[in-house]
């Protein structure tokens, strides 16, 4: 008995829920075919029907763990390709290292001590394709990675991401402090890094992603709503780094001063004093440029 109960749990192991927080009631013929030709290892697929856009991303995703039957989740986009076969069981491999709590294909290797996002970091690694409207873009970025497959980071992206059940008893999806959806991925790494879980960046599942430029600017109120929320939640442990030790601190400490002078900048553009200083000075430039 106790070795079939053995037997049943490694088994259960090998197996990934796949969550998508869908526009539609259900994902498209050519994701569904996707996943099944691609992952390499049995599955199942939580669709979080977002049509009538009762979610936000946060509470869909705690919707879809609260769902899964298995003990690897996959939170992803559903404008998402996979191109590597048996990804699943590259997946199952990095997370056999039992200090590993969240892995991404894309993501920081630091954050800063000021608001930003991540691919705003001059320390990323990543490996996939960007399809903008046609066009495919490789985004190679290696050189943290330094043979290995796998690579610690600070934070990843949202499009694709996996995590282990088990950690959802001490995290989740943070639908109290946050709404809409903008930097889910980013929240859950801190939370997963608080628990002394590894958050990782992985170079052996290639994914391509559907994206353009429009994209990055849909619900900008609510992505700098959330950035604010975000680093006042993790201001104590900012500025933080991971899988970069070879660049010396003194280096960090600069790229952080600079994040800071840059966010000074901008804080004092936007505010009231700049902003009557700028009307009061107006008259003068256009004096200015008569006089030339």
């Amino acid at each position: 008995m106790l070795n079939f109960k053995v037997f049943f749990i490694s088994n259960k192991f090998f197996m990934i829920s796949i969550i998508i927080c869908s526009r539609n009631a259900d994902i498209d013929k050519i994701l569904r075919d996707n996943i099944s030709n691609f992952i390499g290892i049995k599955y199942e697929l939580v669709i979080i029907d977002n049509s009538s856009n009762k979610y936000s991303i946060f509470s869909a995703y705690n919707e879809g763990v609260r769902r899964a039957k298995y003990e690897i989740l996959c939170f992803m986009h559903e404008d998402v390709l996979f191109h590597t076969e048996n990804w699943g069981q590259h997946i199952i491999n990095h997370f056999k290292d039992k200090t590993v709590g969240l892995i991404g294909v894309a993501g920081t290797h630091f954050l800063p001590s000021v608001p930003t996002y991540w691919f705003t970091s001059p320390f990323v690694s990543e490996n996939n394709l960007t399809n903008d409207c046609g066009t495919i873009l490789e985004n190679y970025r290696l050189e943290f990675f330094h043979g290995k497959t796998l690579v610690d980071s600070v934070a990843v992206d949202g499009l694709s991401f996996y995590m282990k059940k088990e950690l959802f008893n001490r995290v989740s999806f943070d639908e109290t402090i946050f709404s809409g959806f903008h930097y889910y991925d980013m929240d859950i790494c801190m939370q997963v890094i608080s628990i002394n879980y590894r958050v990782c960046v992985c170079n052996d599942v290639l994914i391509e992603h559907a994206w353009s430029e429009k994209s990055l600017h849909t619900d900008i109120e609510n992505f700098n709503k959330n950035q604010e929320k975000f680093f006042i939640k993790w201001k104590e442990l900012l500025p933080i780094s991971r899988g970069i030790d070879e660049i010396p601190q003194y280096v960090l400490d600069r790229v952080n001063r600079l994040y800071e002078s840059a966010y000074d900048a901008k804080i004092a553009r936007n505010s009231k004093a700049y902003k009557i200083g700028k009307l009061i000075l107006s008259p003068f430039k256009m004096i200015s440029k008569r006089i030339k």
